[in-house]
Parts: structure tokens; C-alpha cells; sequence
């Protein structure tokens, strides 16, 4: 018998990123690499969003 994932919320508990994806792809766009790209994420803290903690610095490094 196959077994039915349990229910979750976590797509809906999140925010969809949508600017923060669309900068991460002007930076590929413009040549960047994945390491250059979480550097400059990370040095300027352009992911922040709302919830807990605001920014991807008090979430930590991946």
C-alpha cells in the first residue's frame, strides 16, 4: 500500500522570494558565479524578508 505524505504548510508558511530570485538571476545573467553570488548575498545581505529573524544573517550561512 502506498503511503500519503503527511499534510505540511511549509510552502504557504514561507515567503516566495520572488525579488530575491529575480536579483539572483540578473547576477547569473551578468556572468556571476554561485560563489560570487552568495559572497555578494551574504557580504551586502540582500536576502531580508519578514518572519522570523529578517535577514539571511540571523538565519545563518546555508
Amino acid at each position: 500500500m502506498v503511503e500519503t505524505p503527511r499534510y505540511s504548510a511549509d510552502l504557504t508558511g514561507n515567503p516566495l522570494l520572488f525579488t530575491e530570485t529575480r536579483m539572483t538571476a540578473k547576477m547569473r545573467c551578468a556572468g556571476s558565479t554561485d560563489d560570487e553570488i552568495a559572497e555578494e548575498i551574504w557580504e551586502h545581505n540582500l536576502y531580508q524578508y519578514n518572519g522570523e529573524g529578517s535577514s539571511v544573517k540571523e538565519h545563518g550561512r546555508y
